[in-house]
């Protein structure tokens, strides 16, 4: 008789569990997956409901556009008066430019506020109006850029499709 080979026991293991692949299932209470129900309105009543809600659409975009248009004036008016000042202190000998702006921005009722330059060294004098310019201009083109946003949402409400 052959001496039987006992067959090496296999450790027992506690299997581990893999990741599921398949999606989980979320409930939705109830409560929040019913769409709120609007109460049967005629016809008449919905189409005036939207005439009302675009004419409030429409006069807050008029106002967006009288607020930039407001801001684009106060930026091309302070170019100007910077033109003026490097202008002025281009003749003056002493490189003192007394210049006065006069804008909606700048005055509070009766009182007159107003800003004045008054610079001895010319060169930085022109530096700083030179870079001041470029930041209006970099502003005037932004504002230009939301008008036109503005300009487009407007005839977007006021003509549907086209």
């Amino acid at each position: 008789m052959s001496p039987k080979v006992a067959e090496p026991s296999k450790p027992i293991s506690k299997k581990r569990k893999e990741p599921s692949t398949s999606p989980k299932v979320v409930k939705i209470p109830k409560s929040i997956s019913k769409k709120r129900k609007e109460p049967n309105m005629s016809p008449k009543a919905v189409e005036s409901r939207k005439l009302i809600d675009n004419e409030r659409k429409e006069s807050d975009i008029l106002e967006k556009l009288q607020q930039l248009r407001v801001d684009y004036t106060f930026q091309h008016q302070l170019m100007h008066f910077l033109m003026i000042c490097m202008d002025d202190i281009s003749k003056d000998p002493n490189g003192h430019a007394n210049c006065v702006f006069m804008s909606d921005k700048f005055f509070k009722g009766n009182k007159r506020q107003r800003l004045r330059i008054h610079v001895l060294d010319v060169a930085d004098e022109k530096e700083w109006a030179g870079a001041e310019m470029r930041r209006i201009q970099a502003s005037c083109r932004e504002l230009h850029v939301m008008r036109m946003e503005v300009l487009k949402e407007r005839r977007e409400l006021l003509h549907p499709g086209i």
